[in-house]
């Protein structure tokens, strides 16, 4: 993990570092990001929404972060553009031109050899991961974007103020820390960037952060990692993260880290100390480049920690003040914690422990730029319940979900003896109810309020309606016979008379054949999606794609190779076909809705297992709308997803949940790929993969 979490011990730092290795996979751009070569390898880019908040603003020259650390290699491909440059002073001149007390401090200051050269110092002995640190953080913060160079900072021209107060084995003087604030506050800092902590309070640092706050500037600082453990900032408290401590003023704005699925890192510290949390793992940055010294890698991947949480916020504040000059340091930190998206949830246990939240710089820029700032999204409201079934291996209960993850209802789909797992499907007019004071599932079929179930494996390919209460109303075979093989099923508007439909096909082990059937059973269509004599596994989904009134069918292969997506009419004609990922041939589950509110429905593919977790957003004819991941990228147990206005915005978002092999966490996403929410739906440690399904 890359952190500094610094002790002082007689007057001085000493920062242990570790880094961790990573390996990451590519993944194609969607059209509003930038260019930069390394760009896919910054999942946390997404999970912030900045691409979101890069289309108000990418940054600007006239906001200054002053990173306080081992030094920056300033002139770095992707940094030398960004390196503040002092224009009162002339290079090399050996006069204090600006009469600052700092001579030539062209590009910042060395304050561990009192020089003008802030780059990190390669002479051994040195930690290769104390020398990178500094450069690591500023890439972070403001690597130059959409350069067709290596990676995008959160802002891609804010100015980096560099000042050495490490040394390059992670070891520093906490006097000369001091001194380098005050200098940053007196030459034109907006944000200060902390990326270190100890357990030992300092009464000159103290003294001037706070002057620096005062003076207006942001003071952004890392929880700490400990060690490579956490700790409880309550209990044994560090600094400068909790200099704030019991006051009621919040002029440190504390960051602890979080990995990909919005959970606290195992090694970040907490507590009350912390403001707000950010993406601390698995970071692709800059790092030393230096050829004449060895140093040959511009870029590196592995870095974690609170380290590099600290300048994604750091970043978001930069974006922030170009946005929004006139905005304070305590306005700014009121924008951040405000538009945090929650991930309580995610965190049981840390209740109140990780600030705000996580936090989100495209609700942060849409929020500075409202007198009043939105709030946290909802995703407990009236419509937009969860359901979720378990694939095997576990009882085969249907669960019906608030959306922030309290479990509403739950009743057994078969006989408990029964560990097949199960397919479900709710009508397209599907609704919650009041009765008796409870709010039950509900699927809408001429009036009536049912829900659909198909069989998993080792069931017979038995089909389902059960009432609201879960009890069997009816049940059919969904082929001519019983089968073995378990059922995918769907549910939708497919002949445009208000009906409900209901889609069956083969989830493994079976012929691609598609069926239709009113609620009694009887078979309205009948087709096959590919040629009949393969035997594989199917996903069906519907929605109305070409805004004709009726719900098309979407087909895909969950287990066979080379197969396409197929759209087919209320007739079982082919409409349009294509092939989801350019490289990837295997299998895909595939869901639909209206994910932008225009009244014409987008189709959306993930991975089956063997393929990486990416989901993408297509219109009718293939056209590729957007695409992000969804899991972490070296997940390969595959992707169950579904569509529904979770959030009762008009729109759809995206559901999904590990297929086979990862835990039972279900998480929703928006069409940009934002996570709004996610909660456990079984046992943490079930591996079995579940079925999700959103009623609408």
């Amino acid at each position: 993990m890359l952190d500094m979490p610094s002790f002082f011990k007689t007057g001085k730092f000493i920062t242990t570092v570790v880094l961790l290795f990573a390996f990451f996979t590519e993944t194609t751009l969607a059209a509003f990001d930038p260019n930069d070569i390394h760009y896919p390898q910054q999942w946390y880019l997404q999970q912030i929404g900045a691409p979101n908040a890069w289309e108000t603003t990418t940054g600007g020259p006239d906001v200054v972060v002053a990173v306080l650390d081992t030094g920056v290699d300033i002139y770095h491909p992707d940094l030398r553009n960004n390196i503040l440059t002092n224009p009162g002073e002339i290079e090399h001149d050996g006069k204090d031109n600006d009469g600052n007390g700092y001579v030539d401090d062209v590009h910042g200051w060395d304050f561990v050899t009192n020089s003008p050269d802030p780059r990190p110092d390669a002479t051994p002995p040195f930690s290769l991961t104390a020398l990178n640190h500094g450069t690591v953080v500023s890439g972070i913060i403001a690597a130059e974007g959409n350069n067709v160079e290596g990676i995008a900072g959160v802002t891609w021209h804010t100015r980096i103020m560099p000042l050495r107060v490490l040394d390059s084995k992670g070891e520093g003087d906490v006097n000369i820390v001091a001194d380098a604030v005050d200098y940053a506050v007196n030459n034109g800092a907006n944000v200060i960037n902390l990326s270190f902590v100890g357990p030992g309070y300092s009464n000159r640092l103290y003294a001037s952060l706070k002057r620096a706050y005062d003076a207006g500037v942001l003071v952004v600082v890392a929880a700490g990692n400990n060690n490579g453990t956490d700790c409880d900032l309550d209990a044994d408290q560090r600094y400068p993260v909790c200099f704030d401590s019991g006051s009621n003023e919040n002029w440190i704005l504390g960051v602890a880290a979080t990995d990909t699925l919005d959970q606290k890192l195992k090694s970040s510290n907490y507590g009350s100390c912390v403001d707000i949390s950010a993406p601390g793992t698995l970071f692709y940055s800059t790092e030393v480049y230096d050829l004449a010294k060895g140093l040959t890698d511009a870029y590196g991947g592995g870095w974690s920690g609170t380290s590099v949480a600290t300048p994604v916020v750091s970043g978001v504040a930069a974006l922030i003040k170009a946005a929004h000059p006139a905005l304070t340091n305590a306005q700014i930190t009121n924008v951040i914690l405000k538009s945090a998206d929650h991930i309580s949830v995610a965190n049981r246990g840390f209740n109140d422990k990780l600030g705000a939240g996580r936090i989100n710089a495209s609700r942060a820029i849409l929020g500075a730029a409202s007198p009043a700032l939105t709030p946290p999204v909802a995703i407990a409201s009236t419509n937009g319940r969860i359901v979720t079934v378990a694939h095997s291996g576990y009882e085969p209960a249907l669960k019906l979900f608030y959306n922030d993850g309290g479990i509403q209802y739950s009743w057994p789909a078969y006989d408990r003896d029964f560990v097949g797992g199960g397919g479900i499907a709710i009508s397209e007019n599907s609704r919650l109810v009041p009765e008796e004071n409870t709010l039950r599932i509900s699927a809408i079929i001429r009036g009536e309020q049912r829900i659909v179930e198909g069989e998993g494996i080792g069931g017979l390919g038995r089909l389902r309606i059960l009432s609201t209460a879960g009890s069997a109303l009816s049940q059919w075979y969904a082929f001519d016979r019983p089968m073995r093989s378990p059922i995918n099923v769907a549910s939708g508007n497919v002949f445009g008379d208000g009906v409900g439909s209901i889609m069956v096909a083969a989830a493994a082990n079976g012929g691609p054949q598609i069926r239709v059937f009113d609620r009694g059973g009887n078979v309205k269509l009948q087709f096959f999606a590919y040629d009949k004599k393969l035997r594989g596994g199917f996903s069906v989904a519907t929605a109305d794609v070409n805004r004709d009134g009726k719900d098309e069918i979407i087909v895909s292969s969950t287990t066979l190779k080379n197969l396409p997506v197929r759209v087919f009419n209320d007739k079982g004609y082919l409409l349009d076909e294509w092939y989801p990922y350019p490289t990837y041939r295997g299998g895909v589950n595939v869901a639909a809705g209206d994910l932008d509110g225009d009244g014409r429905a987008e189709i959306v593919t993930a991975p089956v297992a063997g393929g990486g977790p990416q989901v993408r957003i297509f219109n009718s004819s293939g056209g590729v709308l957007g695409q992000f991941f969804v899991l972490p990228e070296v997940f390969r147990g595959g992707v169950s997803l579904s569509v529904g206005d979770v959030t009762s915005d008009g729109k759809d978002e995206i559901v999904i949940a590990p297929f086979s092999g990862g835990g039972p966490q279900v998480r929703i996403f928006t069409s940009r790929g934002n996570v709004i929410g996610q909660f456990f739906a079984y046992n943490e440690n079930y591996r079995g993969g579940i079925n999700v399904v959103v009623l609408r």
